[in-house]
């Protein structure tokens, strides 16, 4: 889970104490209004991350022992938690909230398993090549309206989306998962 826009009161006070070493207590009003006009002055973000299997999903229907999967799913789900604070803060409104949530599994699957891992990733959302068979996808898909078939249809079409985004991870990933941030995000595959 991630909180956006939390006070840090520490950092207004370490500016209002510079502040003050040159400047009279009477203009702290007029330069407390300049410093917190801008958010990344003092608003802080923080990420509260739980232990578990990632996206519920079983160690087994993951292919990996228990032990682990539970380090595996730690890793996934801190660089995707990361993904989503850099991509909102590098991309406010370009990309939607489903884009935005298969670039962070990518991004945590490459980190914890150095490779994009399209059967494993389909699990996370329940997409198959087939369509969708029941996962996180309906948790994004906020007042879907389509019959059950077009969700299949989705399902399938999303899928064979993460499949182009695998080719050009596989061209594209040196290492540092972050780094494939802006490439998928401005990948039009």
């Amino acid at each position: 889970m991630t909180l956006n826009g939390l006070v840090n009161w520490a950092k207004i006070r370490r500016h209002k104490e510079a502040f003050l070493k040159e400047h009279l207590l009477w203009a702290w009003g007029d330069e407390f209004k300049a410093f917190t006009s801008r958010p990344e002055n003092y608003r802080d973000t923080m990420i509260v991350l739980a232990r578990g299997p990632y996206s519920n999903l079983p160690a087994e229907e993951a292919g990996f022992s228990p032990e682990a999967w539970m380090d595996i799913s730690q890793t996934i789900r801190t660089y995707h938690e990361c993904t989503h604070v850099i991509c909102r803060r590098r991309y406010p409104g370009k990309i939607d909230v489903l884009q935005d949530e298969i670039i962070a599994d990518c991004i945590g699957l490459l980190a914890a398993l150095g490779r994009y891992d399209v059967p494993l990733a389909g699990k996370f959302l329940g997409v198959t090549p087939e369509g969708y068979t029941g996962g996180r996808l309906a948790h994004y898909l906020h007042g879907h309206q389509g019959s059950p078939a077009s969700l299949q249809q989705l399902g399938a079409d999303i899928y064979r989306s993460m499949e182009r985004m695998a080719k050009l991870v596989q061209q594209s990933f040196h290492g540092d998962a972050y780094e494939m941030i802006d490439i998928l995000v401005n990948s039009d595959k």
